[in-house]
């Protein structure tokens, strides 16, 4: 079965490989070209003593496709390339692991803007690939002792490299390891350009966000994990296992029943153990159902030629404004289309978020495309996109990572006999550095009045109110210029404040300013009842109890109802005829109802 299933899977594909090559598939298919520049620095050396970056560089190389590009560069007073940039193969991940392996402190300063510059020596060229940069450093832009230079640097690099990096379509996903980290700039960096902005602070925490910038960057195709088991299709190349964390209780068990443990590697499994996550990689594993005894807190990369792609969906969403996702099924590099075999699929989508996990509605849109509908997400923080397809013998899954932000937040502090309302703004297309903001107060019932709000760094603006009683309406305009020189203006609607304030109040508003209610708690599920219990008459027949509603809603022969209406006219004619007879005569009513004789004394 598992032969003829790959069969048709390939006659599928070369049967739709005409059409599907005028196709315009509306997902991204395009491969990943990753440039990683690592910040070796005085500073960086007291912020990672442990060199825990060599770590989650080994992952990120490790998983990258052998049909991409790559390389990585040093940085501090200047930028050392440590891997030449090219093809990702073999060969290119062997050197990336062994030059990565120990990183040594180069200088005291750390020159960001020369960094990007070095990676980004064709901004000026177009790309088939998709251009991704993956920064480790605490986005501090020191290049002199003389702060006045430092200050004009770091304002030319988000005046003009920056727009420069957005137009050009490079992605900047930035890891920062230290508290003192700018993250106002490496934020702004990556917001602009589409890419993640991570803050890790332990060694687990960054493998983990690696991986996040993994499925952002290299986008593997993963096996879907069912409990404690997943399926792995005949002609599979080889599966990768990542786990996050260093708990060494894992077992693999194969189809056949052997198992593989940490202790006794086969021939064809190879373990890597590093801090904060382990990789496990099986060649040509055995086809069939594989089970495992431990816990998988990460997940199974599947490399072959079979791979879901989805639609490219941005690192940082704002409330409603993206509400469906698409993703279709490749197979040797074409779009699947036939129909036939689409049909037999189980697609799913599932998004994982803080408060838990969510099922979401999958159409199919035609064209082999499959449709996930977002729901109406207004909650910011970081979620995880999982869509999978399921067949008979093979399944595949694509995480999609992105982070969902409000673009304004109001929040309101009591602060002794005052009231601090503090305005932060989420939008990294917006020059901070011109922005001019004011908040408009209203005293009840008196009129509005204007007051300048005092900047703060990371893009908040503060006023303060007297904590005198009533309620006061607040509103905040924002106004200036993007930083592609465009106008920029906002303003938010009004919001009401009872005075005295008792404990801290947050608003939420989209990007035309309007306030975005609070969601509402889940509701709990209540269980249904229980199914009632078969009654077995004999061994070929099963008779099934039925409820009261069912039995309510059962349709009746109208030949039935006409019977049922017939004898029901016959009773009241018979009723109707009793009680209009005639009274007796008193001797026969005296024979046949004779009195009743008199009970003995």
């Amino acid at each position: 079965m598992r032969t003829y299933a790959l069969a048709y899977l390939f006659w599928a594909t070369t049967a739709a490989a005409a059409s599907a090559g005028a196709l315009a598939a509306p997902v991204d298919t395009a491969r990943a070209d990753v440039r990683v520049l690592l910040d070796v620095s005085g500073s960086m050396r007291s912020y990672d003593p442990q060199n825990l970056r060599s770590d989650a560089i080994s992952l990120l190389v490790r998983a990258l496709p052998d049909d991409g590009l790559g390389g990585i560069w040093v940085f501090a007073n200047a930028a050392v390339p440590v891997v030449e940039h090219g093809p990702t193969d073999l060969f290119w991940k062997r050197l990336a692991s062994i030059h990565t392996r120990a990183l040594e402190s180069r200088g005291q300063r750390s020159n960001l803007p020369a960094a990007i510059e070095a990676a980004t020596w064709d901004v000026a060229q177009d790309s088939e690939y998709t251009r991704h940069i993956v920064l480790l450093s605490d986005g501090r832009i020191d290049v002199s002792e003389q702060e006045a230079r430092n200050v004009e640097a770091r304002a030319h690099f988000l005046d003009s490299t920056l727009p420069k990096l957005a137009e050009a379509g490079y992605r900047v996903h930035s890891l920062v390891l230290s508290d003192n980290a700018d993250a106002s700039l490496l934020r702004q960096l990556s917001q602009a350009t589409g890419g993640h902005f991570l803050h890790a602070r332990s060694g687990e925490q960054l493998a983990t966000h690696v991986q996040r910038v993994l499925n952002r960057t290299a986008r593997p195709v993963y096996l879907p994990v069912k409990g404690q088991s997943f399926l792995v299709e005949a002609g599979l190349e080889e599966l990768t296992i990542y786990r996050a964390g260093d708990d060494r209780g894992l077992t693999l068990i194969d189809p056949a029943g052997d198992r593989h443990a940490r202790a006794t590697p086969g021939v064809e499994v190879r373990w890597h153990d590093a801090r904060g996550f382990d990789l496990l990689t099986l060649e040509r594993p055995k086809p069939g159902r594989w089970t495992f005894e431990g816990d998988l807190d990460g997940g199974i990369l599947a490399f072959s030629d079979v791979l879901i792609r989805a639609t490219d969906v941005p690192a940082t969403l704002f409330p409603g404004e993206m509400n469906q996702v698409d993703f279709m099924l490749f197979s040797g590099g074409a779009a699947i289309v036939e129909e036939t075999f689409l049909q037999a699929l189980t697609p799913a989508a599932v998004l994982d978020g803080e408060r838990g996990s969510e099922d979401l509605y999958v159409e199919y849109a035609g064209g082999g495309v499959f449709r996930a509908h977002l729901a109406d997400v207004v909650r910011a923080g970081p979620y995880v996109l999982r869509l999978s397809l399921q067949g008979r013998t093979f399944a595949r899954e694509a995480l999609v990572p992105f982070d969902l932000a409000n673009p304004v937040r109001i929040r309101v502090v009591p602060d002794g006999e005052e009231v601090a309302v503090w305005a932060e703004l989420t939008d990294a297309s917006v020059d901070y550095s011109n922005l001019t903001v004011a908040a408009q107060v209203r005293q009840l019932p008196g009129a509005k009045r204007l007051m300048p709000a005092q900047a703060y760094p990371a893009g908040q603006w503060g006023i303060r109110l007297p904590g005198k009683r009533g309620k006061v309406e607040v509103g905040f305009n924002f106004l200036g210029n993007y930083l592609n020189q465009k106008d920029f203006s906002l303003k938010t609607s009004p919001v009401s404040i009872a005075l005295p304030l008792q404990e801290e109040t947050v608003y939420v508003f989209d990007e035309k300013g309007k306030a975005i209610p609070e969601p509402q708690p889940l509701a709990d599920v209540e269980e249904p009842p229980p199914a009632p219990t078969p009654v077995v008459v004999d061994a070929a027949t099963v008779v099934e109890p039925t409820s009261p509603e069912v039995s309510a809603q059962m349709t009746l022969p109208i030949w039935f109802a006409g019977v049922v209406g017939g004898v029901n006219l016959l009773l009241l004619a018979c009723l109707y005829f009793l009680l209009r007879r005639p009274p007796l005569p008193e001797a026969l009513a005296a024979l046949m109802f004779p009195p009743p004789e008199p009970e003995p004394a």
